[in-house]
């Protein structure tokens, strides 16, 4: 498991580290409930999901248009080039601003 996963689990939750060994099955041994936000109408939950998991939905935001982003994420947003999100999985998702350039000869 991750260090950081690790120090957290430790210093803030007194619970101790998880392993290669014990890390990878560990959500389904504790039956911790996992929701997926896709439609089950584009795709359906699969028949041999455990109970603990489920597919909601899509997530909406109704009536966002007064939102103000807290000030730091303002000047981020405005400091460039527009970020691209890259998002595989809630604990693994990446904000990148674009600097790759290709020159061809």
């Amino acid at each position: 498991m991750s260090g950081v996963t690790n120090k957290f689990r430790r210093s803030t939750l007194g619970i101790p580290p998880l392993t290669g060994r014990s890390g990878p099955g560990v959500v389904d041994r504790l039956r911790v409930p996992y929701t997926y936000c896709w439609s089950p109408s584009v795709i359906p939950k699969p028949k041999d999901w455990r109970n603990t998991t489920d597919v909601s939905g899509f997530y909406f935001l109704d009536g966002s248009t007064g939102y103000q982003p807290p000030a730091e994420l303002d000047a981020f947003l405005r400091a460039g080039e527009a970020p691209i999100y890259i998002g595989c999985e809630p604990s693994r998702s990446l904000v990148v601003r674009p600097t790759l350039t290709t020159d061809r000869a």
